[in-house]
């Protein structure tokens, strides 16, 4: 059974947070659409992405056949449903978008598989690639990233081990397994990939050597090379990574779900 992050909400909208250059501490918030659990969908889960000059993202609940929709708005509010998910050769969003190439390309869920679909500015879908079979990648996080040519990602479950796998995928729908986790070097990643200097780094919540269980950080070459970088275990210095990885000025910058020397991650 595809996952699905449940929430409960007793206001679903879309906002703006301006923050003045000379004032910061005092956003102004400005409440763009609200969603009516109606054609607009409902349960808007996850981020939002700019293509060109308009703002795209998706419902996963709702919407006409109830199994969610994608929709643009601008940052007038303008609001514009681009494509009501039907199950018929698409997919229920799952993850932010990434745009590439005139288009936004994703992972969404539907009744059989987790797929990598590509939609047009004006709701047009196909799936890319299906994240199905024997030890083929299952359940991708975060958001596809793109590098020569080729979008790359990492998936929750998957592999010979079950503990997930780091994939390519052409634009043409050919999938390349680069790593297979083995739960020593890695488990259960809860989020995408970063790109830096050409290389491609990561980290997963659970897993690490002698079986601590505690997440580790790696990179990946693009053409398959691995490498485990550093292996998280608990307490003072935190556990289990759930957020994507910054690159900045050379430096990978990351926080622990749990640990820490107070506990609050």
């Amino acid at each position: 059974m595809i996952k699905r992050r449940e929430i409960t909400c007793a206001a679903m909208m879309l906002c703006a947070v301006g923050l003045p250059l000379r004032a910061l501490g005092k956003a102004t918030n400005t409440t763009l659409y609200n969603f009516t659990n109606g054609s607009d969908g409902r349960n808007p889960q996850f981020g939002l992405t700019k293509l060109g000059a308009t703002i795209y993202g998706g419902t996963v609940y709702g919407g006409a056949n109830g199994q969610g929709v994608y929709f643009s708005i601008t940052d007038s509010g303008q609001f514009t449903i681009v494509h009501t998910v039907t199950g018929n050769g698409d997919a229920t969003p799952y993850e932010p978008m990434l745009a590439a190439n005139g288009a936004l390309y994703g992972y969404g869920c539907n009744s059989e598989s987790c797929v990598l679909y590509r939609m047009t500015p004006d709701g047009a879908q196909n799936i890319v690639y299906a994240f199905t079979g024997e030890n083929a990648p299952l359940i991708p996080e975060g958001v596809p990233v793109e590098l020569n040519g080729k979008f790359y990602g990492i998936s929750e479950e998957g592999g010979s081990a079950n503990a997930g796998v780091v994939f390519s995928v052409s634009k043409a729908g050919k999938m390349e397994a680069l790593h297979t986790f083995d739960v020593k070097d890695g488990a259960d990643a809860q989020t995408g990939l970063t790109i830096m200097d050409g290389t491609l780094y990561g980290v997963t919540s659970q897993g690490g050597p002698e079986n601590s269980g505690d997440g580790t950080a790696f990179s990946v070459t693009p053409d398959g090379a691995f490498t485990l970088l550093y292996s998280f275990e608990g307490d003072a210095v935190g556990f289990s990574p759930y957020g994507t990885l910054l690159a900045v000025n050379g430096t990978l910058y990351g926080t622990t779900d749990e640990g820490g020397s107070s506990y609050y991650r």
